[in-house]
């Protein structure tokens, strides 16, 4: 196996555990929110003003990494794995 077989590998299997590990927060993600959900109506007073805070900045944050980030980390892995396999196959 030459070098650029190993990089290919490599990248393939990072691609699996990205999609897995994507996959798994989204679930997480969908389930905390369904929660989050149950609770909200029962919770307000100043400790749950607060926990609102950090829940809005967490969601905030969960959807720019499904919108934004994500979508140019999963682009990138696609490009250079297609940059591999042209190089070694033609």
């Amino acid at each position: 196996m030459s070098n650029m077989d190993e990089v290919l590998w490599s990248l393939e299997a990072f691609q699996r555990v990205l999609d897995t590990f994507t996959d798994e927060l989204r679930i997480s993600f969908k389930e905390l929110s369904q929660s989050h959900g149950n609770v909200a109506p029962y919770w307000d007073d100043i400790m749950g003003r607060e926990y609102y805070k950090h829940w809005h900045l967490l969601e905030k944050e969960m959807r720019r990494y499904h919108d934004v980030v994500l979508p140019g980390h999963l682009e990138d892995m696609q490009q250079k794995i297609r940059h591999v396999h042209a190089y070694l196959h033609g």
